[in-house]
C-alpha cells in the first residue's frame, strides 16, 4: 500500500521513534526499483545523504562534524583515515593505505555527528566515512582532506586565554629563519608587533602585556596572534578581559 509521499512496497517491519512510525520493507518511489529500505509514514524514505564535513585541527588533535540529510537518521558511521594525501585526489573509492576503523559513532536523535581524532599526524591525512545502514548495508564517503601543518614553524597555545594582564603566545621553529610576531585586532589591523627579527631553531614563548604600539592599554575583546615564517602565516585567537 501506498507509503506517503509517493512511496510504495510491502511492509516487513514496524517500529515507532520519537513520535514517529518507521517500516521496513522492500520500498521505492513510483517508476523506481525497489530495494531494502527504512520509510517514514509522513515524509517517505529516510535518506542517508551525507554533507561534507567541517574539519578543525586543535592543538593535538582533529575535530569532525557532520550532517545526514532526512527528517532523522538510523545509520551509524565508521571513520577511517588514510595518511597518503596525493594517492586521494584523483578516486571515489578508499585506498589500500587507508587505516580503521579509527572510531565509530551510533546514531543518536539527530541528524549531527562528531568525532574527534586525537592521534592526527602533523602531515595531514584524508578521511573517510563508511555509513552502516540498518539492512547491513554500506556506503563510503570521502575523501576528506586535512591539509599538512606548515613545515618549519607552529603556533602552539595563547595562556592563559581569556587573559587580563598578560598572555604568553607560545610557538616552534624546526628551521632558523626571519619570524614575524603581531597582534592584529578583530578588524585584522595591525596593533602591535611582538618580534620581526631572525631566529633559531627551537621553542619561543614570547609575552604579550595587552598594550598597543603606543603603550596604551588595548581594550577588551577578541585579538589574532599572527606568526609568518618563510613557510607560511599561522593565526591564533585570544581574548582580552579588562
Amino acid at each position: 500500500e501506498p507509503l506517503g509521499s509517493g512511496v510504495d512496497g510491502p511492509v516487513r517491519a514496524v517500529a515507532e521513534l520519537n513520535g514517529s512510525l518507521f517500516l521496513g520493507g522492500e520500498f521505492g518511489r513510483a517508476g523506481d526499483s525497489t530495494s531494502e529500505r527504512i520509510a517514514r509514514w509522513d515524509d517517505g524514505l529516510v535518506t542517508g545523504e551525507v554533507g561534507a564535513p567541517s574539519i578543525r585541527r586543535g592543538e593535538s588533535r582533529v575535530e569532525l562534524a557532520w550532517s545526514v540529510a532526512g527528517p532523522t537518521n538510523l545509520s551509524s558511521f565508521e571513520v577511517w583515515v588514510s595518511p597518503v594525501i596525493d594517492a586521494l585526489l584523483d578516486t571515489a573509492e578508499p585506498p589500500p593505505e587507508i587505516e580503521g576503523p579509527i572510531g565509530r559513532v551510533a546514531p543518536g536523535l539527530s541528524n549531527d555527528f562528531e568525532f574527534v581524532d586525537s592521534s592526527a599526524r602533523a602531515t595531514g591525512a584524508g578521511y573517510w566515512l563508511r555509513e552502516l545502514g540498518p539492512f547491513n548495508d554500506s556506503h563510503w564517503f570521502g575523501p576528506y582532506l586535512l591539509e599538512p601543518l606548515p613545515p618549519g614553524a607552529r603556533l602552539g597555545r595563547v595562556t592563559p586565554n581569556p587573559f587580563r594582564e598578560a598572555a604568553a603566545i607560545h610557538y616552534s621553529l624546526a628551521v632558523s629563519g626571519r619570524v614575524h610576531l603581531q597582534i592584529l585586532d578583530a578588524q585584522g589591523r595591525l596593533i602591535r608587533t611582538l618580534h620581526d627579527g631572525v631566529q633559531s631553531a627551537g621553542v619561543y614563548s614570547v609575552p604579550w602585556d595587552g598594550r598597543l604600539e603606543s603603550g596604551s592599554p588595548a581594550a577588551s575583546g577578541a585579538y589574532w596572534a599572527r606568526l609568518a615564517t618563510d613557510t607560511g602565516i599561522q593565526s591564533r585567537q585570544l581574548i582580552r578581559l579588562r
